[in-house]
């Protein structure tokens, strides 16, 4: 089960020795962010980062997004005066796109490689494949109700990214997505 299914912080993802990462088995789940300083040394790549990178290499051809790069269009899109708005995420690591909200200004306070999200807690940038947002947000609600339907204003969120400079944005039927990586 992947950590992001039974959200689970991304920071004990590799306990069970999966792929090529055993770093962390034998010790004990990481329950709250950067909790044991041995772990999460943020001055160089840990090796749960290096894991993703490599994974990464291995399924894709060209990377189009930097850690830097993510944390430049959080930030450009946290300014913009705009309601709870929905994205779809494809983790590198997650067979099918999870929904989740659209990280504030708050979910920037983690170190570089990664962003602070409500629904999985911290995310690394790097397990991002794409990032989708769509024209018209479903957001679930209880007790069997049908779920409620929000049209979306994109165009705040292309001019956000114009202004960034050259981004892979694309369109798509559902709306706007920027690529992490491509095959």
């Amino acid at each position: 089960m992947s950590p992001r299914s039974a959200a689970v912080p991304p920071v004990a993802r590799f306990t069970t020795g999966t792929d090529d990462c055993k770093w962390l088995i034998g010790h004990p789940p990481c329950r709250a962010f950067f909790c044991h300083a041995h772990c999460f040394d943020m001055s160089v790549h840990t090796p749960e980062l290096q894991c993703i990178s490599r994974r990464a290499r291995r399924e894709f051809s060209v990377a189009l997004m930097s850690d830097t790069k993510w944390r430049k269009v959080f930030e450009a899109w946290a300014k913009l005066p705009v309601a709870e708005t929905q994205m779809l995420v494809k983790f590198l690591d997650v067979p099918e796109a999870r929904v989740m909200r659209l990280p504030d200004h708050g979910a920037l306070w983690c170190p570089t490689p990664y962003i602070d999200s409500r629904e999985y807690g911290p995310v690394e940038l790097r397990a991002i494949e794409w990032l989708e947002i769509p024209a018209v947000a479903s957001w679930p609600r209880p007790n069997k109700l049908p779920a409620r339907q929000v049209v979306q204003e994109l165009d705040a969120f292309r001019t956000a990214i114009a202004l960034l400079g050259q981004f892979p944005l694309i369109e798509t039927e559902r709306g706007i997505r920027v690529e992490g990586f491509r095959p």
